[in-house]
């Protein structure tokens, strides 16, 4: 998944039972239905961009911006707007189910995330707060059938439940399970962490991984620059949590939380960032000190592995 200014968009490949005869498979990118067009513009602009290296290039150099390698063409980078709300199907057993609702399978569940444009007049940052167009955010979900015993007979002891089903009693009844895997918001106000309208997406906290962002470590008047600017700051995200994980979702709903996208003014010495986060969350009102284990920071701004998670424990990863 990644995620540019204006837009949020996921990718996936489908995998090759479901993918059609041949068996190859294809990459889509999901999209805001509203940025569609702009981000095909961007595409196409690429892709001229592609075509003219190559034209000077030789191709087979690793690295080559070539199409052909970088699969930046139409064919290689399929755009599918989606909306608010909707629930798209990435992968089923059930062949030719993508993009249907099967009762079992993977699925993204998108939902609205809050981002907004700086603005600037004559050189000044100024404090309107115009909404950029459309980002979303992303909720990845399994559905399957389960088998168990019918509500009214779940308090029965082994015998009592064994006597029923000698008796002929059917005791038994499939339901189908959503397990929520993984929330993704990508840049976004601190109330995009409420996971929008829709059964799904309003449980986006309640995943078994939330990755999100927190441009601002909570200092003296950023909390109001974040809300300006369209981000999170550490206080605001510390009190979400305490209200999130106070309510005992922490045990059953959220187990880790991954945060990145740390402003460039705290440079790239990733523990130190970590640090600092983690002392703002541990002096919000209600926190508990074993919560920090389900912390994990990623400083996209470090010199090193930039991209390992340094969880609230210490451990790296």
């Amino acid at each position: 998944m990644f995620s540019h200014s204006r837009a949020r968009l996921v990718k996936y490949g489908t995998l090759p039972s479901v993918s059609g005869e041949g068996g190859k498979a294809t990459t889509e990118y999901l999209v805001p239905r509203g940025c569609k067009g702009d981000v095909e513009v961007i595409r196409d602009a690429v892709k001229r961009l592609d075509r003219e290296v190559e034209a000077c290039c030789d191709s087979n150099v690793e690295g080559s911006l070539s199409s052909s390698k970088g699969g930046r063409g139409e064919d290689g980078m399929k755009l599918v707007g989606v909306g608010v709300g909707e629930v798209r199907c990435i992968w089923s057993k059930e062949r030719g189910k993508i993009g249907e609702l099967p009762e079992e399978g993977v699925f993204v569940f998108t939902f609205p995330v809050s981002h907004v444009g700086n603005v600037w007049i004559n050189g000044v940052e100024g404090s309107a707060e115009v909404e950029a167009p459309m980002s979303l955010g992303y909720t990845i979900f399994t559905r399957y059938k389960e088998e168990g015993l019918k509500p009214m007979y779940r308090g029965l002891a082994g015998g009592e439940v064994g006597k029923l089903i000698r008796e002929g009693v059917s005791v038994k009844e499939s339901r189908i399970v959503t397990h929520l895997i993984c929330s993704y918001t990508g840049d976004t106000r601190i109330g995009g962490l409420g996971g929008g309208e829709g059964t799904v997406g309003g449980r986006a906290m309640e995943a078994g991984l939330v990755v999100t962002e927190c441009t601002y470590l909570g200092d003296e008047g950023e909390g109001r620059r974040a809300e300006v600017r369209g981000h999170v700051d550490a206080r605001g995200l510390g009190r979400k949590l305490v209200e999130v994980w106070g309510a005992g979702l922490g045990e059953g709903g959220v187990q880790r939380i991954v945060v990145g996208h740390f402003s460039g003014k705290y440079g790239g010495d990733s523990r130190q960032v970590q640090r600092r986060f983690m002392e703002v969350l541990e002096g919000t009102e209600g926190w508990k000190k074993e919560w920090g284990r389900r912390i994990g920071v990623v400083n996209n701004q470090a010199t090193g592995k930039g991209d390992s998670v340094i969880w609230g424990g210490g451990e790296g990863g």
